[in-house]
C-alpha cells in the first residue's frame, strides 16, 4: 500500500467494482488492514444468480459478519449490471461534490466502461482516481481514462506470482509499472536463438516464501519491455482534499519512511534504457531485482 500513500490516497473514498471472488476479497482486506476500508462494493455479476457457485454470494456476507465481530465495517455487495453502471457513477459524483476523491479499484476494461457510462449519462467524474489491474493497460484504454479527466494507475500481477509491478506516477509509456523488486526477479529472456520463446518473453522468480507459487525462471506466457529508470527524490503527488494528506497508520509508518524515498525516485520522468543486444555484442540476460536498480516494465500482457 506504499503506492497509495505516495499517490496521496490516504483519506480517499474507496470503492471496488469487482465480482466477490478471491481477488476482490484480498483487495478489500488489504485496504481494511491499513485503515482505508472500502465504502462501496459494486459487482458487475449478480452473486446470487442461481447458475453461480454459492460461494460468490456467501463470501461477501461472511466477510461482513466477520468484520462485525472484529469491529471492522465492510460494505455489502451491490449488483450493478455492466449495461447500467449508473449507481457507481452516481456514488462517484456525490463524493466529488462533497470535496472528496473517489478511488475505484477494478479491472481495466470495467474502468473504461464506467467512464463511458458517466459520459453517456452526462455525469462529471473528472478528478476521480482508478486503481486498475487484471488486463493489459493498453494506450487506447488509458487514453479513455484521460478523456474522462480521471487518473488511472495500473498494477501488473499474475495469479501464479502475485504482484509483479505497480504503476509509475510519471510514466514514459501508458502502462509503465515499477517492478516489485522486494518480491520478484524478472529476466527479459525472449527472442534469443534456440529458446523457443517470443520476443519480450519474461521469466519470473519469486523471492518470498509467501508467494502463491514458488517460481524459478518461469514463463507465465507474458511479454514486456524491461528498462531502468532513476532520478532524485520528489514530493508526493498532490491531493484533492486535505484529508488525503493525513499520516499513515503507526504500524507501518516507520516502514514508509525508509521505503518512500526509493518509490518517489522511481516516479520521476528520467529514464535510462538498456541498449539493445546485437548479434556482434551478445550479453547474458540480466535479472531485474533487488540491488539491480529501478526496474520498469511496459507493454506487458499475454
Amino acid at each position: 500500500m506504499l503506492q497509495l500513500y505516495v499517490r496521496g490516497g490516504l483519506g480517499w473514498s474507496h470503492g471496488v467494482l469487482l465480482v466477490p471472488g478471491s481477488h476482490a476479497l484480498l483487495t478489500v482486506l488489504e485496504y481494511a488492514v491499513i485503515g482505508e476500508p472500502f465504502l462501496r462494493w459494486f459487482s458487475p455479476v449478480d452473486p446470487g444468480a442461481p447458475e453461480l457457485d454459492p460461494r460468490y454470494l456467501w463470501s461477501g456476507r461472511l466477510l461482513r459478519a466477520g468484520g462485525l465481530v472484529a469491529g471492522v465495517g465492510f460494505p455489502a455487495v451491490e449488483y450493478v449490471p455492466i449495461a447500467d453502471l449508473t449507481p457507481a457513477v452516481r456514488w462517484m459524483e456525490r463524493v466529488l461534490r462533497a470535496g472528496g476523491t473517489p478511488n475505484v479499484h477494478t479491472f481495466v476494461s470495467l474502468g473504461v466502461r464506467l467512464c463511458e457510462a458517466a459520459a453517456a449519462a452526462g455525469s462529471e467524474i473528472a478528478g476521480a482516481q482508478f486503481s486498475v489491474t487484471g488486463e493489459p493497460a493498453t494506450p487506447e484504454r488509458m487514453a479513455a481514462f484521460r478523456r474522462s479527466g480521471v487518473a488511472a494507475v495500473p498494477t501488473y500481477a499474475s495469479t501464479e506470482s502475485g504482484v509483479v509491478g505497480r504503476g509509475c506516477l510519471a510514466p514514459a509509456e501508458a502502462d509503465e509499472v515499477h517492478l516489485a523488486a522486494e518480491s520478484q526477479a524478472v529476466i527479459p529472456a525472449g527472442g534469443r536463438d534456440g529458446e523457443g520463446m517470443p520476443a519480450g518473453a519474461l521469466l519470473l522468480s519469486t523471492l518470498r516464501t509467501t508467494a502463491p507459487l514458488i517460481l524459478l525462471n518461469v514463463s507465465v506466457g507474458d511479454t514486456a519491455v524491461v528498462s531502468r529508470r532513476c532520478s532524485s527524490v520528489g514530493p508526493p503527488t498532490s491531493t484533492r482534499s486535505a484529508a488525503s494528506r493525513s499520516s499513515p497508520p503507526a504500524v507501518w509508518r516507520s516502514w514508509i519512511r525508509t521505503s518512500c524515498g526509493c518509490w518517489r525516485r522511481c516516479c520521476r520522468r528520467v529514464s535510462a534504457v538498456d541498449p539493445p543486444t546485437t548479434s556482434s555484442s551478445r550479453r547474458r540476460p540480466r535479472a531485474v531485482g533487488p540491488g539491480s536498480g529501478c526496474g520498469c516494465i511496459r507493454g506487458w500482457g499475454p
